[in-house]
């Protein structure tokens, strides 16, 4: 009865039975956030089906968090991947092969490799403390056992390297693969590829992809 308090015990009414139905963005308005040809990546796609609100907020209002003075879990992506790809580089241009390296050789190239790149993540973060100097330490023994693994590939195989960060769809090597939606808009595939390896068996031609990961 009291005049004053009846729009607030209206709201907080209204919320015990509210449902938050959010309804698909209109047409007219997703083609302005999202271009035609609509270009996404594998990781993209996978976020999406994930969740379509996260994929939203990340590649459609293009929000970012704030950075920070961290090692983050990225940045360990990024740490084995510049490090595996400088790995075969110089095995490469030292027309060496994986499958004749020494336990010694390895652990050698790793730790020049590491020194190179640990001072060019996040401004230096993993020089910052003794526990990020701990964890470079772990970072560097995985970087041995993912080597070792390889190595092991190439001794008992015929793969051989034969491209490095090879980047596929439109300015890439090679072509991404193109889909029509429903609506007409065309999407087209793009990315990057770590590492394709080759090899010949009578007569016939083998590739393998080969994509790094961390774990």
């Amino acid at each position: 009865e009291e005049e004053e308090r009846k729009k607030d015990l209206v709201r907080v009414i209204q919320g015990l039975f509210h449902q938050n139905q959010v309804r698909p963005l209109n047409p007219s308005l997703a083609r302005k956030l999202f271009s035609n040809p609509f270009r996404v990546s594998v990781s993209r796609l996978e976020k999406f089906q994930a969740c379509p609100f996260s994929h939203f907020v990340a590649y459609g209002l293009k929000l970012k968090e704030r950075e920070l003075y961290r090692f983050q879990e990225m940045d360990l992506g990024l740490f084995f991947h510049e490090a595996m790809e400088r790995f075969t580089k110089r095995l490469i241009e030292e027309k060496r092969d994986w499958a004749n390296l020494s336990q010694q050789e390895i652990l050698a190239i790793t730790d020049t490799i590491v020194e190179e790149v640990a001072p060019q993540l996040q401004n230096q973060v993993l020089l910052s403390s003794a526990r990020y100097r701990y964890l470079t330490g772990k970072f560097k023994k995985t970087l041995q056992r993912g080597v070792k693994v390889l190595k092991e590939h190439a001794r008992r195989g015929k793969f051989k390297p034969i491209g490095l960060e090879i980047l596929f769809g439109p300015g890439g090597t090679l072509p991404g693969l193109k889909f029509i939606l429903q609506d007409g808009t065309q999407m087209e595939l793009v990315g990057r590829i770590d590492r394709i390896d080759a090899a010949e068996k009578d007569k016939q031609y083998f590739l393998r992809v080969i994509d790094y990961k961390s774990g």
